[in-house]
């Protein structure tokens, strides 16, 4: 994440905001990059994979 990013999150909340609010935001948008960059890495699982794989743990 870059400060520009960063500035562009700010300038969408409101003037007041609280601490943990920031947190979340910032965090959201951390995990959102990280799952982009697994997905143009081709480093996901099929929603039928994960059927599948999960039938196995309630067995």
């Amino acid at each position: 994440m870059n400060k520009q990013e960063v500035l562009e999150i700010l300038d969408r909340l409101p003037e007041q905001i609280d601490p943990e609010q920031l947190m979340d935001e910032l965090y959201l948008k951390a995990k959102l990059d990280r799952a982009e960059a697994s997905v143009s890495r081709d480093e996901v699982v099929s929603h039928e994979e994960v059927v599948q794989r999960s039938r196995q743990w309630f067995e």
